[in-house]
């Protein structure tokens, strides 16, 4: 399948190594069975992680069967997160048969993709609040006195691993799922619904939050196929929630905390630009900021790209006249020297040719039948063996 997406497919981004592995090891589902398989996975998720809830709530049965308010602790979300990630490697793994690397978990150059990904998020998001405040959109109020640095340590431990998730579902394997048969930007606008659709249900979404949700997805999207990893993508995901929601006190799609660094507060004359109560999400704010963004990824350099094998080309064994075969390689089965008005067969070394200097692109077999009705000057281009 990859060599028909190299040779028959022209992509506006290039196709990376992921997406070709992607096709080799697993057939493609038609455009609707793959969407209805991302909504069955999302429902085996919710189930599994409402089954979890169930049992963090049972020490707190009492309180919650007198009517009082129980919440969980930050960390038992730590954990259920995960559930995000296990179930759809373990679908891609067992089901697609599709090994890791696929889903963007390359170990090369991990950790540098991890650190800019971290600070890209955290640029982006500081860019959309000095728009809101440098437009009187958002109002600086204070610093905390009473930094409850322990729990700022856990809320970013449990970022990490909500981008993380978020990326896995709808990047790592849904996109790379669609791209198997579907163009990349098909894919890419799916994946972006889906993403926003999973934020469909937050408090005080709006239209805007969803635009704005839809081109975050289409960012993530572009940076996951373009860097070629899942690492990069992440760490923007988490770096930008965790900054808006604990550094500088933002509501993150709607859920606000107090367990912030910094003290920020809308105006309600700038809720176009600062979202509302949504956040910034929902405002004009970082509309602009992912549609510079997105159209800086979409004119860098691309990372870990699918390069098609070289071709090979044969030359078709030629019998040769003896008077003609002056200086030849090689004299049939042995070495000895041929009689007179005999003819000799040559066999002639195969040549690797550049993907790029062939016509079409398409590899085709020597013709069958006696060499001999084939020119001496003909070639045929025939696949190299997997």
């Amino acid at each position: 399948m990859s060599k028909q997406i190299a040779s028959e497919r022209k992509e506006l981004i290039p196709i990376p190594k992921m997406i070709a592995e992607a096709s080799e090891q697993s057939k493609a589902l038609p455009l609707v069975v793959e969407i209805l398989v991302f909504f069955l996975i999302m429902i085996i998720i919710i189930f599994v992680e409402n089954v979890l809830s169930v049992f963090a709530f049972l020490p707190q049965l009492d309180s919650l069967l007198a009517g009082d308010d129980v919440e969980l602790p930050i960390v038992f979300f730590v954990f259920i997160t995960a559930v995000m990630i296990i179930i759809p490697i373990i679908y891609c793994r067992a089901i697609e048969r599709r090994k890791l690397p696929t889903m963007g978990f390359r170990r090369r150059g991990l950790a540098a993709e991890y650190l800019n990904g971290l600070m890209i998020g955290s640029v982006m998001l500081a860019a959309s609040l000095a728009i809101c405040y440098f437009t009187g959109s958002m109002m600086f109020t204070s610093i905390n006195p009473t930094i409850p640095w322990l729990m700022l340590g856990i809320y970013l431990v449990y970022y990490l691993i909500q981008g993380m998730s978020e990326e896995v579902l709808c990047r790592g394997y849904f996109l790379v799922s669609l791209a198997r048969k579907q163009r990349i930007i098909v894919a890419i606008a799916i994946n972006s619904i889906a993403f926003s659709a999973l934020h469909f249900l937050n408090p005080h979404t709006s239209l805007l939050a969803f635009i704005n949700l839809f081109l975050f997805g289409v960012f993530a999207s572009v940076y996951f196929v373009k860097r070629g990893d899942i690492w990069g993508v992440a760490a923007i995901h988490s770096s930008w929630n965790f900054v808006q929601g604990n550094i500088f006190g933002i509501a993150v799609s709607g859920t606000t905390n107090t367990t912030t660094v910094f003290m920020f507060e809308p105006t309600t004359q700038g809720a176009l630009y600062n979202g509302g109560p949504f956040g910034l999400e929902g405002g004009l704010a970082v509309t602009i900021v992912l549609l510079v963004a997105t159209v800086i990824m979409l004119l860098t350099s691309s990372r870990n790209v699918y390069t098609a094998p070289p071709a090979v080309q044969y030359v078709p064994v030629q019998y040769v006249p003896v008077a003609n075969a002056q200086n030849v390689p090689f004299y049939g089965e042995t070495n000895a020297p041929p009689t007179p008005g005999s003819q000799v067969q040559v066999e002639y070394p195969a040549q690797v040719i550049p993907p790029d200097e062939t016509s079409s692109g398409q590899q085709t077999n020597p013709p069958a039948g006696n060499p001999a009705d084939s020119p001496p000057s003909s070639t045929e281009s025939k696949p190299p063996d997997n």
